[in-house]
């Protein structure tokens, strides 16, 4: 999807940015960057634009954008009806498995990195890091932020421990023998 495509497709919908913001799991300006191109935007961002832009009743074709048809944007509704979740994580990463700023914090501890490391191999900003990290009761992330944490740390050995009974935690997963974890 182009910034070109979100903004037609918007239009056709007569949707605001906030709003696609929201049903995409993502922040205002994630939006607004991608549609004026003023940074680059994670393709795991596109795509959950491109996702709600599809269940909200767009269909993707070529270069354009058309409303599907009246059999799909059903469908697509009972799909959407099924599948809600808030603009940012906040305190409900518990119940949805996302990430609590301790862990983040522990596993950058395991890997031996700075929140600049983490935000270079997550593709974010080091202010997002510490806003994350920051945070008392879950995180200030969106989902596409929370995901891009997760792929970095668990690319680089972390194993994120859910609750069971003991509380949320991180550990490392059994390295090869002369692999070093520092990037």
């Amino acid at each position: 999807m182009t910034p070109a495509q979100s903004r037609a497709a918007r239009a056709l919908l007569d949707m605001t940015q906030s709003e696609l913001a929201a049903a995409a799991g993502l922040g205002l300006s994630t939006v607004v960057d991608f549609e004026k191109e003023r940074r680059q935007v994670s393709s795991d961002a596109v795509e959950a634009m491109q996702d709600a832009l599809e269940l909200a009743g767009i269909a993707f074709k070529g270069r354009g954008v058309a409303m599907a048809s009246s059999e799909l944007r059903r469908g697509l509704a009972d799909a959407s009806s099924r599948f809600r979740y808030s603009a940012h994580v906040g305190s409900t990463s518990k119940e949805f498995g996302l990430l609590s700023s301790a862990q983040i914090r522990a596993a950058r501890a395991l890997l031996r990195w700075s929140a600049a490391d983490l935000a270079r191999q997550s593709a974010l900003g080091v202010n997002t890091i510490r806003r994350a990290e920051a945070a008392e009761e879950g995180t200030s992330l969106t989902l596409a932020n929370d995901l891009a944490i997760r792929r970095a740390l668990e690319t680089a050995g972390v194993v994120f421990i859910d609750e069971n009974g003991g509380g949320v935690g991180v550990r490392l997963r059994a390295r090869l023998k002369g692999k070093s974890r520092r990037k």
